[in-house]
């Protein structure tokens, strides 16, 4: 393992923490009210969601300024004594609040563990005949999936800007290069979940998931963040999500919505606050950090912020939030029992926490 060169990450990433600006108050209540539900439940571990609420609250905190949702957080990460038993990657699934931590204190302790555990992950993991990381070890090679694929590209990418291992950012690239030669449609330019969820090993899971391109986009982004500006892979996975984006603003509902099955027209099946969030939030830090110039991105980021908030109630709860769908076989289980989803369903709350973000990041640009 190459030598981590903590003190310049650590001092640029430290500059990132001074770019809060005011949010209108409608807008940071409904991030508060949202965060509120999920501090009430006093968790201290939980599924994979609470991670991810927990890494939008210091988001929003970095880009908005609300210490109370930083102090929980953090509250949360001691609790667990992260500093003396460091999680491992496979306690994390589908995202790293530790590089969040990392981010919001700049404590050193923190990253010598992720690093360790970025090169365990890149030796475990199990690859496809093309070599894709696969999701299921118990059949190694097998289960492709979109979901995995962004956190194990997005780690790769910090891991290398912690060390200054540039094999970690060509592993980054490679990843999204090989999936999107597998699951990506050229027609829609739409990504489809996996491979390999059906009985047979090679056939791609049916249909294009908003929530499945709400993480393709966190990991192009998140991966894009940590690149260097100007290699390789970073304008190469900068091309991947300037297609994604293009792919993405065709199929936006007239409302402003994603809906949940984006191959499908908008009124077949029903709008997701899932998708749309990590859609909100990435389109707009894509065009903040420049990594998107077009400003139908902040237009169409915009509009669907101004239809997501129809759907959270004035008491936090989310509604319309699109359920995991399990084995990817069919589209019936992203569309919910009967149709219908759930209110309150836990994947929510981090991603309008995040969209509460990404139009706080816009509000800091300058209007046209």
């Amino acid at each position: 393992m190459k030598q981590i060169i903590t003190g310049f990450v650590l001092a640029s990433l430290a500059l990132l923490a001074g770019c809060a600006t005011p949010l209108e108050p409608a807008q940071k209540e409904m991030a508060l009210t949202v965060a509120e539900r999920v501090m009430l439940r006093e968790q201290v571990w939980g599924s994979y969601t609470l991670d991810l609420a927990l890494e939008a609250m210091l988001e929003f905190d970095r880009v908005a300024d609300c210490p109370e949702l930083r102090e929980y957080a953090l509250s949360i990460v001691e609790q667990r004594n992260w500093q003396e038993n460091p999680p491992s990657y496979t306690g994390q699934p589908f995202c790293h609040l530790n590089w969040k931590v990392i981010e919001a204190t700049g404590n050193e302790v923190y990253v010598e563990p992720f690093v360790s555990e970025s090169e365990r992950y890149r030796n475990e993991v199990t690859r496809s005949p093309e070599g894709a990381v696969a999701h299921n070890p118990k059949e190694p090679g097998r289960h492709l999936l979109i979901d995995q694929l962004q956190d194990y590209a997005a780690r790769m990418a910090r891991t290398g800007k912690l060390t200054g291992d540039k094999t970690y950012f060509i592993e980054c690239a490679e990843q999204f290069r090989i999936y999107r030669g597998i699951v990506r449609n050229p027609e829609t330019g739409l990504w489809c979940q996996g491979r390999g969820w059906l009985d047979d090993p090679m056939e791609l899971s049916p249909g294009a998931w908003s929530r499945g391109q709400g993480w393709l986009i966190r990991g192009l982004v998140d991966s894009l963040c940590a690149l260097p500006r100007g290699s390789q892979e970073f304008e190469e996975v900068r091309g991947y999500l300037q297609e994604l984006s293009e792919a993405l603003i065709a199929v936006q509902a007239p409302d402003g919505m994603w809906h949940q099955l984006l191959h499908l027209p908008p009124e077949q099946s029903a709008p997701d606050t899932t998708g749309t969030g990590l859609i909100i939030y990435n389109f707009s830090k894509a065009f903040h950090e420049g990594f998107l110039d077009d400003p139908r991105v902040r237009e169409s980021a915009e509009k669907a912020f101004d239809a997501l908030t129809q759907y959270v109630t004035p008491e936090g709860i989310i509604l319309q939030a699109c359920p995991g769908p399990g084995p990817l076989k069919s589209i019936e289980p992203y569309l919910g029992k009967d149709g219908k989803v759930e209110d309150g369903e836990s994947h929510g709350p981090f991603c309008v926490i995040y969209a509460c973000a990404g139009k706080a990041l816009l509000e800091a640009l300058p209007s046209d």
